[in-house]
């Protein structure tokens, strides 16, 4: 990669931004492209930090082990072109606390931690300008868990409160135009196992009349879509045209923030915002939260499926009387 694209890539991380473009450049020359094919461990929880990778091309997905003996792991979150990867672990001298995977094949350029530290060395002023930005990442950060938090609880409160499954996705939709920030437009879509399509529950922000909806239903076959039905995957960014869902208005949005609705393999639908005047409305954190409420829903619509199931067993064997 070329020093003046790698500059320019050093432009959009948020903690070099702030350098000059000079500085930059020595950044720059310590940075090594590397690779990963879709699967791979680019750093693993507990392991030395002893690099930190910024992501040019592709997506990760961010897990830690919650229950070692059983080797089950938890998705905390994603990672994409232009975020960073292992920075906290380089400059706190703490073990990776998470393990970061390749979602798709992914390109990235790797800074030693002993190259950033020798940097350092020589230049105290870029040194105290970066670990400033880092404070008010760390700020940033703090603010967006504990929002999650507090959105989270308030799910849990609403599936537990809640006993009719049109009521429930009625709640949970209010709860994410509440949350999402940038979205003019959401929609809630439940997927239909004998028709295999998805049928529109709940919208925001588009008009049934002017035909921003088409039809109301969508195939599972539109290329977003398969991302959530058989990749699993949750999306965040401005859409390519063949990402984009050729259904009325949805064509022309700019940023699309999404995730599937999914439990034990079974795919119920999903949601997602839209903002169709601006790109990157929506943040990482917006996506990780977004993936985190569609689990919730997930699981409380398999609930209403055991229950359902459990009342006609019952309904049954009073007839059987």
């Amino acid at each position: 990669m070329e020093e003046n694209n790698i500059v320019e890539k050093l432009k959009k991380i948020i903690f070099f931004r702030v350098l000059e473009e000079e500085v930059l450049r020595k950044l720059s020359v310590m940075l090594i492209e590397v690779t990963f094919s879709q699967g791979e461990i680019i750093v693993e929880e507990g392991q030395k930090s002893d690099a930190l990778y910024i992501v040019i091309e592709g997506e990760g997905n961010i897990s830690r082990i919650i229950d070692r003996e059983k080797n089950i792991k938890k998705s905390l979150g994603f990672i994409k072109k232009d975020d960073i990867i292992g920075e906290m672990g380089v400059f706190s001298n703490d073990p990776r606390s998470a393990t970061v995977t390749a979602m798709t094949d992914m390109k990235l350029l790797k800074l030693w931690k002993e190259d950033l530290e020798n940097f350092f060395l020589e230049d105290t002023r870029s040194a105290s300008i970066i670990m400033n930005e880092i404070i008010k990442v760390l700020s940033d950060r703090l603010r967006d868990t504990n929002k999650e938090i507090i959105t989270l609880c308030e799910a849990g409160e609403i599936i537990l409160s809640t006993f009719n499954q049109d009521e429930l996705l009625d709640k949970i939709f209010t709860l994410l135009l509440k949350s999402i920030v940038n979205e003019d437009s959401a929609i809630l879509a439940i997927y239909n196992e004998f028709t295999e399509e998805l049928e529109i529950k709940k919208y925001n922000g588009f008009s049934p009349e002017r035909g921003d909806l088409g039809d109301g239903f969508l195939s599972r076959k539109e290329s977003l879509i398969k991302k959530f039905f058989s990749d699993r995957l949750s999306y965040e960014g401005n859409p390519s045209k063949e990402d984009l869902i050729q259904e009325g208005t949805f064509s022309k949005t700019k940023s699309i923030i999404g995730a599937p609705i999914f439990s034990n393999d079974k795919f119920y639908g999903f949601m997602a915002c839209f903002n169709h005047t601006r790109e990157d409305a929506f943040t990482s954190a917006e996506r990780n939260l977004l993936s985190a409420i569609c689990n919730q829903l997930a699981s409380a619509i398999d609930n209403f499926a055991l229950r359902k199931e459990h009342e006609n067993l019952e309904r049954l064997m009073r007839g059987r009387k």
